[in-house]
C-alpha cells in the first residue's frame, strides 16, 4: 500500500506499507516506519505515519514529550494516540 504523507522533517511524500503495516494503520491510527536523526539532531527518534483524526490527513511524526502525543502538520491537532496504546 502507497501512503501519501505530509512530512515536516525529511521531504518524504509517499511511504510505501507492507499488508500488515497498512492494517495497524487502519486500526490503531498510526504505525512505527523508522528510526532517525531530525536536523540537528544528535538522537534517532522514532517515526510513524499517523492519521489525524480532526482531518484525516496521514503525517509523518515522532512522538512528543512528555505525553508521546502526535502534532498534525495541517491542522496542528494534538493527537492523543500515545505510542503506549499500540498492540
Amino acid at each position: 500500500m502507497i501512503v501519501r504523507v505530509h512530512d515536516l522533517y525529511f521531504g518524504i511524500d509517499e511511504l510505501i506499507l507492507s499488508l500488515a503495516d497498512a492494517v495497524k494503520l487502519k486500526m490503531f491510527g498510526k504505525v512505527y516506519v523508522f528510526h532517525a536523526k531530525k536536523e540537528g539532531g544528535n538522537i534517532k527518534l522514532p517515526f510513524y505515519i499517523v492519521k489525524c483524526r480532526k482531518c484525516d490527513a496521514y503525517f509523518l511524526d515522532h512522538p512528543h514529550e512528555p505525553d508521546g502525543y502526535f502534532l498534525c502538520p495541517l491542522c496542528e491537532r494534538k493527537g492523543d494516540l500515545s505510542i503506549e496504546k499500540e498492540a
